[in-house]
């Protein structure tokens, strides 16, 4: 696919403003990899590299704390999502631990001293 110069330069541009912030993980692959295509990037690590860039730093620390990191695009996007959905599994437990937690809290009668 013919791809014009100047329309790769400004997703290359697009891709290295990107960053994860407070949206879903989802919605930054999908855009990173609709910005790709249009910049006709093909190699996996620098796909990666420039991935990690806007990746939020929570899941780049988490990826790398792992033993073995894939090296190819689509294994480590498959990775990093499952990484994502435990640490949103694991602050959805949390959260409903502590609620229970509220939930069932019975204030103690105080006793007074004298």
């Amino acid at each position: 696919m013919f791809i014009p110069a100047d329309v790769s330069i400004v997703a290359l541009n697009k891709i290295q403003k990107l960053k994860q912030l407070g949206r879903s993980l989802t919605s930054y692959v999908a855009e990173f990899r609709s910005l790709v295509a249009v910049a006709n990037i093909k190699e996996s690590h620098v796909l990666i590299h420039m991935f990690n860039l806007g990746l939020n730093n929570d899941l780049v620390r988490a990826v790398h704390l792992m033993g073995e990191i894939p090296t190819d695009f689509d294994k480590y996007i498959t990775t990093v999502t499952k990484i994502d959905s435990n640490i949103n599994h694991g602050k959805t437990t949390i959260a409903l631990t502590n609620a229970n937690r509220c939930r069932n809290y019975r204030p103690q009668p105080m006793v007074h001293v004298t």
